[in-house]
C-alpha cells in the first residue's frame, strides 16, 4: 500500500536530517575521539600543535596520548567542522577564532583555533558542567555583594586565565539562585550554561565586535535587570553598551594583558 505524499515527505526529511547528522559526526570523528581521551584522563585542555602528537594538560603537566605527530592540515580538518558558523567565518578572515562545541554524552568545550608558524594549531578546553558558587570559589564577601547591586557598571579585569569568566558566572549564579530577575548574557563564546532557577536567564552568543550591535538590536525591548557583557578585549566594543535600554546593572569582563 503506497504511503501518502505527506508521510513520504516527512520520511524524506527525516532521512535527510539523519544523513546530515551522520556526515557531521563523521567530520568531527577525530576531534571527538581526542576529546573523549581528554575527559577519560581527567585533563583540562587538549593541545593540537603541528609536528607534535595530540597532547592533554593534566594538573599543569602536558602528556602525549598518541605517538604520531600531526600537521597543520590534519588539525584544520579535525577542528573546522566543529566551529560555529561565525567562528568559521572569523577564522577564514583573521586566522584565529574561538568557538563553543558540544559532544553529546561527553560535555561542552571551548575551542581556540589559530595559526602557529604558518600552520593551524588548536587549544580546546573542557568546560565544567556545573556553574560554581561564590562559596566554592572561596571569594571574599565583598565579591558576593556585587550581585546585590541595583544599578551601576561592574568591571572584572585580569589577564587571560585569571578566572574572570568563572567569577562572573558565579555572580550570575548567585543572582539566579536568590532573586527573581531577568538576566541577559552576551558572550563570545558561551562557556557556562545557566539554568532558569528563580531568574530567567537568556544567553546570547556573538562572533566579532563588528557584528555586536546588529546581534544586540533585538535585545532593546527586553529591559533586562542584569546584563553580562563578556570578554571585552578592547576599549571599542566596551565603550558602546547603548543597544540595551538602561538595565539595572552591567557586568563587563575586561581582558588586561600582563605588563
Amino acid at each position: 500500500m503506497p504511503g501518502s505524499p505527506e508521510l513520504n515527505q516527512i520520511a524524506s526529511e527525516l532521512n535527510d536530517k539523519r544523513e546530515t547528522n551522520l556526515a557531521e559526526s563523521s567530520a568531527t570523528a577525530w576531534l571527538d575521539r581526542w576529546l573523549r581521551e581528554l575527559v577519560q584522563q581527567g585533563g583540562s585542555d587538549l593541545l593540537l600543535v603541528p609536528d607534535a602528537p595530540p597532547c592533554l594538560r593534566f594538573e599543569g603537566n602536558v602528556r602525549k596520548f598518541e605517538s604520531r605527530p600531526l600537521d597543520g592540515k590534519e588539525i584544520e580538518s579535525a577542528v573546522l567542522p566543529a566551529l560555529t558558523s561565525h567562528a568559521l567565518q572569523l577564522y577564514r578572515e583573521s586566522q584565529i577564532a574561538d568557538s563553543s562545541y558540544r559532544v553529546n554524552g561527553l560535555g561542552r568545550f571551548r575551542i581556540n583555533l589559530h595559526r602557529e608558524r604558518g600552520s593551524a594549531a588548536a587549544t580546546i578546553r573542557a568546560l565544567p558542567s556545573k556553574v560554581p558558587s561564590i562559596g566554592e570559589m572561596h571569594l571574599p564577601p565583598a565579591v558576593g555583594a556585587l550581585s546585590r547591586l541595583r544599578r551601576g557598571l561592574v568591571l572584572i579585569g585580569g589577564p587571560a586565565g585569571s578566572g574572570k569568566t568563572t567569577t562572573l558566572a558565579a555572580l550570575v549564579n548567585e543572582i539566579n539562585q536568590n532573586e527573581s530577575r531577568h538576566i541577559v548574557t552576551i558572550e563570545d563564546p558561551i562557556e557556562y550554561e545557566h539554568r532558569h532557577v528563580r531568574s530567567i536567564v537568556e544567553q546570547v552568543e556573538i562572533g566579532t565586535p563588528r557584528i555586536f550591535r546588529p546581534r544586540c538590536a533585538p535585545l532593546c525591548g527586553k529591559r533586562p535587570t542584569f546584563s553580562w557583557w563578556a570578554k571585552c578585549a578592547t576599549p571599542k566594543p566596551c565603550a558602546s553598551p547603548s543597544p540595551l535600554r538602561k538595565p539595572a546593572i552591567w557586568f563587563c569582563l575586561l581582558c588586561i594583558p600582563p605588563m
